[in-house]
């Protein structure tokens, strides 16, 4: 029996998923419409925001506490804000801030889960505003989360946590942000495979 529990103990100190793919930085790009207007606005938040996901990073190995974590946050988010368009909320195309009165767009979504985290102690450099263009060529914006265990995408659209090779079947990733700069990206999957020319079907 106490062989059995030393096992179980083991087990549930492992890691909750197998690794995963990477979005790697390639270069700087240009930086959203939105965030520079959202910036000006509040430029209180976003040195805030600045400094809380700058600095070295620290990667989390994904126990099931942490995992835990993220899948709370995800969720009680994605519950708790309603969808609604910027146009149809502030009457213009890009308006990204907190969601208000728990209406938002997709950007909204992410900004409010970054904080969610932060706050509970997740370290704010491996947290990024992910620009993505879906097949239709929408954009979209998910929180990329860097682990070190490969790169989780937390989505507006998705209650599950999914890693970045399941995600990138869906969304081509543009460029995130880290701290006050935008990065170009490449989706490196777990085979060390680059995707970005892969054509869609």
């Amino acid at each position: 029996m106490y062989r059995f529990f030393l096992a179980l103990c083991a087990v549930l100190s492992l890691t909750v998923s197998v690794k995963a793919g990477v979005l790697k930085e390639i270069g700087e790009t240009s930086v959203p419409i939105g965030y520079i207007e959202m910036c000006e606005r509040d430029v209180q938040f976003c040195l805030n925001l600045h400094l809380n996901t700058t600095g070295k990073k620290s990667l989390e190995r994904l126990a099931y506490k942490k995992m835990d974590l993220l899948e709370k946050i995800n969720q009680a988010v994605n519950r708790q804000i309603i969808p609604v368009t910027d146009i149809n909320l502030y009457g213009v195309l890009e308006f990204w801030t907190l969601p208000k009165d728990n209406r938002g767009d997709c950007e909204d979504y992410v900004l409010l889960k970054m904080m969610a985290l932060i706050k509970n102690g997740w370290p704010g450099s491996t947290l990024h505003i992910t620009v993505v263009q879906e097949k239709n060529g929408e954009g979209h914006a998910v929180l990329a989360v860097e682990t070190a265990d490969g790169t989780l995408i937390l989505d507006s659209k998705n209650q599950r946590i999914v890693d970045v090779d399941i995600a990138a079947q869906l969304y081509r990733f543009k460029k995130w942000s880290y701290g006050g700069s935008w990065r170009s990206l490449e989706h490196i999957s777990s085979k060390g495979i680059s995707t970005s020319s892969i054509q869609w079907k």
